[in-house]
């Protein structure tokens, strides 16, 4: 059954409160085994209604009560239940599945470090082909709505990933332009990609070395990075880099997680994210960006809070796949690949909406 998109609705993009999300994280990965097919497997009456219902209102899908699906201490958790569980809040009864995530590891962290095949299916599952990232082509829209380049003009992504925002500009605006990624997994997948769409030679990916980075003078009208230079400990350079790289009146723009204080170094929302994250975050505070842009040479034009729009888009992705799991349309093969990086997301979310993180978008102009 395909899914309709338009039926989750706008007001199905509100999340249970994580906190009860939570308590179900380690249970649900707890064992390799819990991955089955059994269609017959069913979350409790509560995930019914609210699935069947995508126009509930927040205040019903936020009541504290949840009903405990109960299970023998050695049956596995079938996987259409463990996503239900997970996404819905409901509590597994915990005498009967004791074992946390910190128990059993199905996904190691190890290979969450690593762009696998299976890791790179599971991002574009959910966030759609040729994104790390929500919103898919039409936040590539509204990100650069007031900065759109025309087909006249130079254009670099700074941080490509799977290539889908350099593909979104390049399909619409008919654009020829740069393309750099420094891993080389993503690089070479996204390559793959544009060959495979017809826009290889409007969008080459070439690997960026972090170590001795190679940017073209003056070159471009536009450069943009999205939501990984929080990854980067020095940043310094990349972005000296790229503001060197701008000619007159040409924009940079960035999306990036960043830290709404240094106090907030020490909280322990700001250590849960840290440790939910599969490579260590440096994550710069938004004064810090603009301080630095300016000292570039640059002039902030936007500077922007995008927080609630970003996890409204976390919070479709997830309830997309939910839908998509429960029609069918994933290979159950990859549900501990899921739910890992399902675990990524959930740190994300928490720091975001606990306060210790924002989505920042910034504009500089080469004035």
């Amino acid at each position: 059954m395909a899914l309709d998109i338009a039926s989750i609705g706008e007001r199905a993009r509100q999340a249970v409160p994580l906190e009860r999300l939570m308590q179900n994280v380690g249970i649900l990965v707890r064992s390799s085994g819990a991955v089955q097919t059994d269609d017959q497997s069913a979350s409790n009456g509560n995930s019914e209604a609210q699935e069947n219902d995508p126009e509930a209102t927040p205040e019903q899908s936020d009541k504290p009560e949840a009903n405990t699906k109960h299970y023998t201490a050695d049956e596995n958790i079938p996987l259409r239940a463990r996503m239900n569980a997970w996404w819905h809040g409901d509590i597994i009864n915990q005498d009967a599945a004791p074992h946390t995530s910190a128990d059993v590891e199905t996904v190691s962290p190890i290979e969450m470090t690593r762009w696998t095949e299976r890791r790179i299916e599971v991002v574009e599952f959910l966030w759609g082909n040729g994104f790390l990232e929500p919103g898919g082509a039409a936040g590539v829209r509204k990100l650069f709505l007031h900065v759109m380049p025309n087909s006249k003009q130079s254009v670099l992504d700074l941080t490509t990933g799977l290539g889908g925002t350099a593909f979104t500009l390049a399909h619409d605006q008919n654009l020829w332009m740069d393309a750099l990624e420094w891993d080389e997994v993503l690089s070479a997948e996204a390559n793959r990609s544009a060959n495979t769409g017809g826009l290889g030679d409007q969008v080459p990916v070439g690997n960026l070395s972090l170590d001795a980075i190679d940017i073209a003078q003056k070159k471009y009208n536009l450069i943009y990075s999205r939501e990984r230079l929080f990854t980067v400990a020095e940043k310094i350079e990349l972005l000296t880099a790229a503001a060197e790289g701008l000619r007159t009146g040409g924009n940079l723009v960035i999306t990036d997680l960043v830290l709404t204080g240094t106090d907030r170094l020490d909280t322990d929302g700001f250590r849960n994210w840290v440790r939910s994250e599969p490579i260590t975050p440096h994550p710069w505070t938004m004064a810090l960006y603009v301080k630095t842009l300016k000292e570039l040479g640059l002039a902030v034009v936007t500077r922007q809070d995008s927080t609630e729009q970003y996890l409204s888009e976390i919070r479709f992705g997830w309830q997309k796949a939910v839908k998509l799991l429960e029609n069918g349309e994933f290979n159950l093969k990859l549900g501990d690949q899921l739910l890992a990086e399902g675990k990524v997301w959930s740190g994300r979310t928490a720091a975001l909406e606990g306060g210790d993180l924002a989505l920042c978008r910034l504009i500089a102009r080469r004035p």
